[in-house]
């Protein structure tokens, strides 16, 4: 049996949703064919200290710096799942079954290990 305040909550997030300006005006279509270039705008909360990723610990620093840096792995761009992992830096990976991790990129002649 629902509480009467579970039934009021319900039902204040089933007005706001209906009443939110997507529900009033609808969804815009996405563009036809995708253009390369522009400006990416996003915003930040704070001012980063500076953009030396490797000194600072501020969250503010993590969008702005994000496009200058590699990582290992990262999720796929071309999958709308978001669940398919690919390689970055790394060009093959395997994990031995004691949990050590191997990673081989082209910039490396050698398997750099991780345990």
């Amino acid at each position: 049996m629902r509480t009467r305040a579970a039934r009021f909550v319900g039902t204040l997030v089933i007005s706001v949703i209906g009443l939110s300006p997507v529900g009033l005006v609808g969804i815009v279509p996405a563009q036809e064919t995708p253009r390369p270039g522009g400006e990416l705008v996003f915003v930040v909360p704070a001012e980063p200290p500076s953009f030396d990723a490797h000194r600072e610990e501020s969250f503010s620093l993590i969008h702005p710096a994000a496009p200058h840096y590699s990582t290992l792995l990262r999720v796929d761009p071309d999958d709308p799942s978001g669940t398919k992992i690919v390689g970055d830096l790394a060009e093959s990976w395997s994990s031995a079954p004691n949990g050590r991790k191997t990673w081989r990129s082209s910039s490396s002649s050698r398997p750099t290990s991780v345990t």
